[in-house]
């Protein structure tokens, strides 16, 4: 029972607000149909049975008012008197032995009902037989009662169910123009809703209407906190980065031989920090930088390739590289190289074995590799695959970290 209950809820929940609002309509109107028909033909044959009772008795109380002359001579419509049990037929007579004085409703047969009035006399009791077959209401014609009552019950509750209809699409009107106005916001501004025509102290619509707003406020405020923190991050963090990169360019006017090597590894690392700079503000901002260079993405993986190779080789690591990517496809470079250093570097860190494969098919890169017993490499994708997912999330690409039999797969796949 209650596995038939916790399915009949599963399916209920699959339902839209105004779907279940429907089947409990239908389902209670049926219910109730049901119900009403069964009671009104139980009412009609009660109400019945009590004005034949009513009409035997008053026969009865007649005829005890009659003197036994005129009593011998009295008769009715649809009436038989037996003065003893002896008189009565006998097909009736087994049925009439145990009845007590008073009025009964018995039926021998289909086709033979009576209301019987048992009368005690000093000789013995007077039984009243009262033909009601051909008056009461026949099982035929109660059957076509109840069919014309559940057809008007039907045809009831498809006018409520039009004008149910029309009062939940109006009803809700106001509730779909407000999930329009929410699902128009950009993400990155928050606009004051518009009441879409709703009392705002009503119960449901007027209290998720009062919310919305409440908490577009309070978001509003939020993102106020998080640009002024941006703005003030990206100066400060700018700051720095412009100081060291003018005193390496003056350091270049007087660079020593023995200095170039360490120069040059300040200004690419200077760099890489702007760059980093740069896409962890336009990730916290939530929008794209549209002045950041793009390039093939054939282009970037063999300078990434060809710049990690000396590291890898210090772990005493290859890279294998399977097959090829197009090179007409263009992204952001900052982007690119930041999300597949990120691959690399772990890789190189945390990988047990001494290849890394790296798989490239026409718009994407998998780069795999052994893993061991011990989940080290969970380690090192912390912070790394945080920044790796919203650069694929900013950038519409799909990036998925999968591991199998000891070995991680990253992969990531680009849009053109």
């Amino acid at each position: 029972m209650n596995d038939s209950a916790n399915i009949i809820k599963k399916k209920l929940n699959k339902l839209s607000l105004s779907q279940r609002l429907k089947f409990t309509l239908i389902t209670g109107f049926i219910v109730i149909a049901l119900l009403g028909s069964i009671a009104l033909v139980v009412i009609s044959k009660s109400i019945e049975d009590n004005i034949f009772e009513n009409q035997l008795q008053s026969i009865v109380n007649q005829y005890e008012g009659l003197s036994p002359a005129q009593q011998e001579k009295y008769s009715s419509i649809n009436l038989m008197i037996y003065r003893s049990l002896a008189q009565v037929p006998s097909q009736f007579r087994s049925k009439l032995a145990e009845l007590a004085p008073g009025i009964h409703d018995i039926e021998f047969s289909v086709h033979e009902e009576f209301h019987i009035a048992v009368v005690q006399t000093d000789n013995s009791p007077i039984y009243f037989f009262y033909d009601v077959y051909d008056l009461e209401i026949s099982e035929e014609s109660e059957i076509v009662i109840l069919e014309i009552t559940l057809g008007l019950f039907m045809l009831l509750l498809l006018v409520l169910l039009v004008i149910f209809q029309s009062t939940v699409n109006k009803a809700l009107k106001p509730m779909f123009e407000l999930i329009s106005q929410i699902k128009n916001t950009d993400g990155t501004t928050v606009n004051t809703f518009i009441n879409p025509g709703f009392a705002e102290n009503d119960q449901e619509m007027g209290l998720l209407y009062r919310t919305l707003n409440e908490y577009s406020a309070r978001l509003s405020s939020f993102i106020e906190r998080e640009r002024e923190f941006t703005g003030f991050a990206s100066h400060e963090l700018r700051t720095p980065v412009t100081i060291i990169k003018g005193a390496t360019e003056l350091l270049e006017l007087q660079q020593q031989p023995n200095t170039t090597k360490q120069i040059q590894r300040i200004k690419r690392a200077t760099q890489e920090m702007e760059d980093m700079i740069n896409v962890l503000l336009s990730l916290a901002r939530e929008r794209k930088e549209t002045n950041i260079e793009s390039a093939s993405i054939q282009q970037l993986f063999n300078d990434l390739i060809k710049a990690y190779s000396p590291r890898a080789n210090k772990h005493n690591k290859n890279f294998i590289c399977q097959g090829s990517i197009s090179s007409n496809i263009s992204v952001p470079s900052t982007h690119f190289n930041i999300a597949v250093e990120n691959l690399l570097i772990n890789a190189i860190k945390y990988s047990d074995g001494k290849n890394i494969d790296i798989k490239l098919s026409e718009n994407s890169i998998s780069i795999c590799n052994n893993t061991g017993s011990q989940p080290k490499h969970i380690q090192g994708y912390g912070l790394g695959k945080i920044i790796i997912q919203r650069i694929c999330e900013q950038q519409n690409w799909l990036f998925t970290l999968n591991e199998f039999e000891q070995r991680l797969t990253a992969t990531i796949k680009f849009t053109n």
